[in-house]
């Protein structure tokens, strides 16, 4: 009985050998991340902090603007270019904001304080900087940061006390900043499911009535990915 045990022993321990390797680089592989293409959308609610509006001096001077929170929707491609636990790579993509209406106080042409109502509607694209860190098998953090290509378009009206019904519309182009970062979680089939925080900070120069206007958003997001 001994000799038959250390027979079959001599005969499965190449077989053993030869598999084990194997299995242990392909546990590796499942382990480590795959650098995955993916392509996110993003809905949710943004809050509007305009920060500052320069007038034509002719038209008199923006002394306040309210807050507001309105939805929006966009959409980023993501690939991750090196890296096996933390994934470094690129991405791009767009936003768009609904147009909203918001109130603003303004000093006019007879230093009379009246109300102006605004309606603003908001687009960026923008190309950044991804990292990626899973955190076990079913979640990970994302985050992402760059420039951006601002567009606004702004329409306000307003009652001067010298000049009458004033409607100063105008659109145009600038550049700003974005950072976002966030937690999905990671279903089958390449598919994810997250919540982000969103921060972008740009300056737009319409030219004409408006000739500046700068803007902080900070925008709450339900994202859902799919990579392959």
């Amino acid at each position: 009985m001994p000799t038959r045990c250390l027979a079959l022993l001599l005969l499965l321990a190449p077989a053993c050998a030869a598999t084990t390797p194997a299995r242990a680089a392909q546990e590796l592989r499942d382990a480590a991340p795959a650098r995955q293409t993916s392509v996110t959308g993003m809905l949710g609610l943004v809050s509007l902090d305009v920060t500052d509006v320069e007038l034509d001096p002719a038209l008199g001077e923006v002394d306040d603007v309210d807050d507001e929170t309105l939805p929006f929707l966009g959409a980023l491609w993501r690939q991750p270019l090196v890296g096996r636990r933390l994934l470094l790579g690129w991405e791009t993509g767009f936003t768009l904001g609904w147009e909203n209406d918001v109130q603003a106080v303004v000093i006019d042409s007879g230093t009379t304080a009246v109300v102006a109502e605004n309606d603003f509607l908001l687009a960026d694209a923008f190309v950044g900087a991804s990292v990626e860190l899973p955190l076990g098998r079913r979640l990970r953090l994302v985050a992402g940061a760059g420039p951006l290509l601002q567009f606004a378009r702004v329409d306000a009206e307003w009652n001067d006390s010298v000049l009458g019904a004033v409607d100063a519309n105008e659109s145009g182009f600038g550049l700003g900043v974005y950072a976002r970062g966030g937690i999905e979680l990671v279903r089958a089939a390449g598919t994810s499911f997250g919540l982000a925080l969103r921060y972008t900070d740009s300056s737009v120069e319409p030219g004409g009535d408006i000739e500046q206007v700068d803007f902080r958003e900070l925008a709450w997001v339900f994202t859902a990915t799919r990579g392959w």
